[in-house]
């Protein structure tokens, strides 16, 4: 029994002080357990999220190799679709302003290609993974303005 440092005279005092004593420690109790439950509570959903997150490990940065694509006797390459197959398309200006599509395949070189229908040019956009070539012909010079005035796309299935 917890005895008051305070000299009690009544008896209803006594009762008094006893409830207050023990509403005291009833609420330090209550404090304590609830500092471990939320201490548990904490480890435990710590712990929970570290279950629940996947751990990767540590990626290195990555590295890439620049290439440089340039279709011989060209002063101008530009390269604008690749494949699964590391195939590339494009075009290619030459010194006399002449744009033709290419086709660069790793370990082969390149092809040139333009549609049998050009009167002005061909450019290649586009590859798919079976070796589909899309683009298009006749288009007018950048310099006039309307690259796309009398053009026409074409698909090349050749290779």
């Amino acid at each position: 029994m917890i005895r008051p440092a305070v000299w009690i005279r009544s008896r209803k005092e006594k009762e008094t002080m006893k409830a207050r004593v023990s509403k005291t420690i009833l609420i330090l109790i209550l404090i304590r357990r609830f500092t471990e439950m939320k201490t548990r509570f904490t480890f435990l959903a710590g712990a929970l999220i570290l279950a629940l997150v996947p751990v990767k490990p540590a990626l290195a940065a990555p590295t890439f190799t620049y290439t440089t694509i340039d279709v011989p006797g060209a002063v101008l390459t530009v390269a604008v679709g690749i494949n699964n197959s590391g195939q590339i398309v494009g075009v290619y200006q030459l010194a006399d302003g002449s744009r033709h599509g290419f086709l660069f395949t790793p370990g082969i070189g390149f092809a040139t290609i333009d549609d049998p229908n050009a009167t002005s040019g061909s450019e290649a956009t586009g590859i798919n993974n079976s070796g589909q070539i899309v683009g298009a012909y006749n288009l007018s010079p950048p310099e006039d303005g309307h690259v796309f005035d009398g053009a026409h796309g074409f698909l090349y299935s050749g290779f």
